[in-house]
């Protein structure tokens, strides 16, 4: 009898370590998966924020072509006349400046008339507006 109550320790002292084992191998699966799933958002937030510098440096290049271009024109007068006409608003004396008037609005900036939404936007306020006025 005393050899049957060993070897039934045994077996439950085996299954006891068996159980055991399984749950701590459950448990290091399940902390690697979860640090996995943390590696995988930092990745992705590591390589947006990549993406996004690389077009910050793709436009800063850009602007310093742009600027490189306008020093090697600083010396060119026709340029510096141009510059001054289109950016400044600027004329020679005796000049005069001719606007051109669209409905209630003065056409001013190219980006205005270039942005379709905003314009059709304006148009409608307007014409809203001119109902109350009437």
């Amino acid at each position: 009898m005393p050899d049957f109550d060993k070897k039934r320790n045994k077996n439950l002292y085996r299954h006891f370590l068996i159980k055991l084992g399984a749950v701590i191998i459950a448990v290091l699966v399940l902390l690697v998966v979860v640090a996995d799933v943390k590696v995988y958002q930092r990745r992705r937030e590591l390589s947006m924020q990549v993406e996004s510098l690389q077009k910050k440096i793709e436009e800063l290049k850009n602007k310093n072509g742009g600027l490189k271009e306008g020093l090697a024109k600083a010396d060119d007068d026709a340029y510096i006349e141009k510059i001054a006409r289109e950016e400044l608003d600027l004329q020679k004396p005796g000049e005069k400046v001719i606007s051109f008037v669209v409905g209630d609005q003065l056409v001013q900036d190219d980006a205005m008339q270039k942005n379709g939404f905003t314009t059709w936007m304006a148009s409608t306020w307007n014409s809203f507006v001119d109902l109350f006025k009437k």
